[in-house]
C-alpha cells in the first residue's frame, strides 16, 4: 500500500477494538468510531508526514533519532515504541536528534489499508 508523495506515507499495521485503533508495537491508541463496519479489525492505518503535528500538549512523544532539513521543510524522524514515523515541518525547525517530542495525529485525514494493502 501506498499513496503518491515524498515523503513517503507512515504505514503501520493496526487492530480495531472497543472504538480505538492500536497501532502494532507502539502506544498510539486513536479514537476510532463511525466507519467500523468499513474498516477491517486488522488493518494498515496510513498518516501523511504533515498529518503528524508537533504540539507541546500532544497526545503522543517520540524521540527525534534523524532531521532531514531541505530548506523549503524539515523531515523529522520520530520514534514512538517501535515504529519509526515521518513527519514534515515548514521551514528548518529546532528540533535534534535525541530530543522527546509530543505530537498529534490528524485523526480526519487517516488513510486504511486492508492486508493486501488496497485502499479501503
Amino acid at each position: 500500500a501506498q499513496l503518491v508523495g515524498t515523503p513517503r506515507i507512515n504505514l503501520m499495521k493496526a487492530e480495531r477494538d472497543n472504538g480505538l485503533l492500536h497501532v502494532e508495537d507502539s502506544p498510539i491508541r486513536i479514537p476510532f468510531e463511525g466507519h467500523e463496519g468499513e474498516v477491517p479489525v486488522s488493518c494498515q492505518l496510513g498518516v501523511r508526514p504533515e498529518d503528524i503535528q508537533p504540539d507541546s500538549d500532544g497526545q503522543f512523544t517520540g524521540e527525534i533519532v534523524l532531521t532531514e532539513p531541505l530548506g523549503v521543510e524539515t523531515v523529522l524522524h520520530i520514534k514512538c515504541g517501535e515504529q519509526t514515523l515521518l513527519s514534515t515541518q515548514s521551514g528548518i525547525t529546532h528540533w535534534h536528534y535525541g530530543d522527546e517530542i509530543r505530537f498529534n495525529i490528524v485523526r480526519q485525514r487517516l488513510h486504511f489499508f486492508d492486508e493486501e494493502g488496497s485502499r479501503i
